[in-house]
């Protein structure tokens, strides 16, 4: 099988292939669910999340807005798809977009299509 089928491109320092782009999709965040032992991320309804005695989130969550589980696996997955550390997931494509200007600096240059306007 040729290397287009690995996630990064090949071998491992151990001898042994790298997993192929199918098993990693399988795999990644699915981690089984700690309350149910659920192998599939269950879908979180819920907008709100419980608040410590101390007044802080133990589990991570505020508000689904910020954050949520079902964002926080689908993040996971796609940085382990893509071969990253992090991946980031917006409700839009503004969202998106907003975030990517908001990290340039005053003077850096953008290059985009005229299909991002439209």
């Amino acid at each position: 099988m040729d290397d287009v089928d690995r996630v990064d491109g090949g071998p491992e320092d151990s001898g042994r292939s790298a997993p192929h782009i199918e098993t990693v999709a399988v795999h990644a965040a699915n981690e089984p669910d700690p309350a149910s032992g659920a192998i599939a991320q269950p879908i979180t309804l819920s907008s709100t999340f419980e608040r410590g005695a101390d007044g802080g989130y133990p589990h991570g969550f505020m508000y689904s807005r910020f954050a949520n589980p079902n964002r926080s696996a689908l993040e996971s997955a796609t940085a382990r798809l893509e071969g990253g550390v992090v991946a980031a997931a917006f409700g839009s494509g503004l969202a998106a977009t907003h975030a990517v200007f908001q990290c340039l600096n005053p003077g850096d240059h953008a290059v985009v299509t005229r299909a991002a306007a439209s």
